[in-house]
Formats: C-alpha cells, sequence, structure tokens
C-alpha cells in the first residue's frame, strides 16, 4: 500500500506534470533501494517507462479535453487558452493542445501559481459577466406607495386619507418598477417619482430630508400585485423586503415652495429615484429640481437579511 501511494504522488507531482513527448524515459520511484524486479523493469526501487508508455495514460483526457476545446472555439475568435488546475501544469498537455490549435492563432497559457490561477479565474468571471448584454428580472420588482384612491382600490375604501393638498388616497399599493421575465438592457435604468408632504415649518423638513427612505420590495410573479402591504402595515403574502435606498435630499431645502391646502400651508418635495437593474447588482441614485436646475445625489442600498 505504501509502495501504491509513492508511486501515485510520483507519478502527479513529476512525471504528470514534467512529462514532454521529447523525453526518452521516465523514472518513477518504485519502492525503496531494495525493491528490484527485473521481470518488469523495477530496479532498486525506481521504474522506467519510455515516452511512448507515459503518452499512452494521456492519449484519452487529452482528446477529450481537445475535443472540448475544440466544440467551445469553433465559430469563435479566441487568442488564449488558459489552462488551470493540476493537469493544467502538465507540460504534455500544453504541448498537444498547442499542435492541434496554434494554426488558428491560439496561444495556450499555464497558470502555474495560486496567484495567476486566481487572476486568470477573475478576469474570465468579469468577461463572462460583462459580455451579457441582456438578462430576464428574477422577480417583480416596486415599492409601497401612496396612490390616488379609484375603484382598484375599493375593498380597503375604508382606510382613505386626504393628503395635505387635498387629494385622496389610499397607503400601502405596490408601485411596479419592473415585471418578472421582462428582458433587461445591460445598461436598464428605471426612474420612479415620489413625492412627500410636510405640514411642519422649512428648519424641521431639514431634518426629515437628510435621512429620506424608501424600501424596495420583489414579487415572484409575472403579474404585479395590488397591494405591498396588508392591512397591519406587513408586507403581504408572497411579497418579500428586499432592500432599503436612503438618500439625503437636504440640497433641495432651498428651493421649497410653500403651499396652501384645505387644511393650511405644506409643501411639497418632489424627487426621483434611478434605479439600475441591468448590472450585476441593484444601484440607485436620486434626481431633484433645484430651481430649473436638475441635481442629482447618491443613494445608498442596504440590503435586507432575506435574499
Amino acid at each position: 500500500m505504501e509502495s501504491s501511494t509513492a508511486l501515485s504522488l510520483t507519478y502527479r507531482s513529476q512525471t504528470k506534470r514534467l512529462f514532454t513527448a521529447g523525453r526518452s524515459s521516465n523514472v518513477i520511484d518504485f519502492g525503496g533501494p531494495g525493491d528490484t524486479d527485473n521481470a518488469v523493469g523495477v530496479r532498486r526501487g525506481k521504474v522506467s517507462l519510455t515516452a511512448a508508455e507515459v503518452a499512452s495514460c494521456f492519449a484519452i483526457p487529452i482528446k477529450d479535453i481537445r475535443d472540448s476545446v475544440r466544440s467551445l472555439i469553433d465559430s469563435r475568435h479566441v487568442q488564449y487558452l488558459v489552462l488551470v488546475g493540476g493537469f493544467g501544469e502538465s507540460s504534455y498537455l500544453k504541448q498537444e493542445l498547442e499542435s492541434a490549435f496554434s494554426t488558428r492563432g491560439v496561444s495556450v497559457v499555464v497558470a502555474e501559481e495560486p496567484s495567476r490561477k486566481a487572476a486568470a479565474e477573475g478576469a474570465s468571471i468579469w468577461h463572462i459577466t460583462h459580455s451579457v448584454k441582456a438578462r430576464a428580472a428574477r422577480y417583480t420588482y416596486g415599492m409601497k406607495v401612496r396612490d390616488d384612491y379609484s375603484d382598484k382600490y375599493r375593498e380597503r375604501s375604508d382606510l382613505k386619507v386626504t393628503n395635505l393638498d387635498g387629494r385622496v388616497m389610499i397607503e400601502g399599493a405596490f408601485s411596479t418598477w419592473v415585471k418578472k421575465d421582462v428582458v433587461l438592457a445591460d445598461d436598464f435604468a428605471h426612474t420612479v417619482p415620489y413625492c412627500r408632504f410636510f405640514s411642519s415649518d422649512s428648519t424641521s423638513i431639514l431634518s426629515h430630508l437628510r435621512d429620506i427612505s424608501e424600501k424596495v420590495y420583489i414579487w415572484d410573479n409575472a403579474i404585479p400585485p395590488t397591494w405591498a402591504l396588508d392591512r397591519q402595515g406587513g408586507p403581504m403574502p408572497g411579497i418579500r423586503h428586499l432592500c432599503t435606498i436612503t438618500a439625503d435630499l437636504s440640497g433641495l431645502s432651498s428651493s421649497l415652495v410653500p403651499h396652501n391646502g384645505p387644511s393650511g400651508r405644506y409643501y411639497r418635495v418632489d424627487f426621483s429615484v434611478l434605479i439600475s437593474l441591468g448590472g450585476t447588482q441593484l444601484s440607485a441614485r436620486v434626481q431633484w429640481n433645484d430651481k430649473g436646475v436638475t441635481r442629482e445625489g447618491p443613494a445608498t442600498i442596504i440590503p435586507d437579511a432575506l435574499k
């Protein structure tokens, strides 16, 4: 058993990695100095194999690799093949692949060191990720809003509220950004307009503007729900909290204009959330109008524990 283990280790660490077609003989440790069996070619704990004998051990896996590579790069312009992993260090594998694909202008690169392997994997993952020009939305995305009351909300007509501007509204409705399975381009972005009403003076409003937040919800269905929240204020069954977008809108305090409503003076704050869903993760920014000039600021994404 010990001899078999030693033979396997020597083959994997030396012969398998260092063998090339140009080596006429390959010596492998096989036991100790006292082990000799001339009938099978073992002398003093070593066995010598010809290049053809070693090459025969590689024949099937190399054929499979060569065929697999050919199927992957056919009809594509490929400049490099990056070999990683234990067998990726084989000089013979590199020679065989160069022989098969050099006429197509393909260079074979061996990532011999762990740092090189990590760099090769990272570069490949980055390229694959960014070569995807479009993807389908995995969920229906949206937010909880206070919407203008209409017949579609009549099941909760008892929860109607009147805004400071006199409009009749309903709380807890679901505002859809994008529906499940809709194909999104890599640069997809969606602008969502929002507004807030304040009855207090502009000085106290400033503290509220410094910490504006909106929760993002997801729904695992292509048909958007009517409600984001139930009557108690919690998410409806099937609705999940994905993250919270927070932003500092104190920069628009100077452009606040008072309005007169049925209940007296109030302030209305209008802003937009720019949502990007086309990349590898959700990102957001906020925009507002400052005396005719469009301003923009960052928004922070705070992920929920539920993924």
